[in-house]
């Protein structure tokens, strides 16, 4: 785990209101150092809130109307300036001496990290 500098921004996406609500809720009560908790409907929304806002923490649903979560992650994975803004530090981070080695050698290969998918795991 890595500890925060700073206060998470959160993005919680999900086309189930009330899952969303339930979400954020939780979130609250994790004692995490959260700054905003911000939500999206669906992908789409998702992936505009992440180019206007920079955001530590995306907590996805798979299953959506207009662009499901797996979709969401290949067009990030695709959007060159969204990948390379996920391979720096946040704004927050930038200012702490853990950053003064940057980048890392996990970001010479210019991807991201690959999210955990249960897929994967088996």
């Amino acid at each position: 785990m890595i500890a925060a500098s700073g206060p998470l921004e959160v993005l919680v996406v999900d086309d189930n209101r009330i899952m969303r609500d339930m979400v954020v809720r939780s979130v609250a009560m994790s004692g995490l150092p959260i700054a905003q908790v911000r939500q999206a409907a669906d992908g789409r929304q998702a992936l505009d809130a992440l180019r206007s806002v920079w955001t530590d923490l995306v907590l996805l649903d798979l299953n959506m109307p207009v662009m499901d979560g797996e979709t969401f992650l290949r067009e990030l994975r695709a959007d060159t300036a969204l990948r390379d803004r996920s391979c720096r530090p946040s704004p927050r981070a930038r200012a702490s001496s853990a950053c003064a080695a940057w980048p890392p050698a996990s970001c010479t290969s210019r991807s991201p990290p690959r999210p955990w998918s249960p897929r994967s795991s088996a």
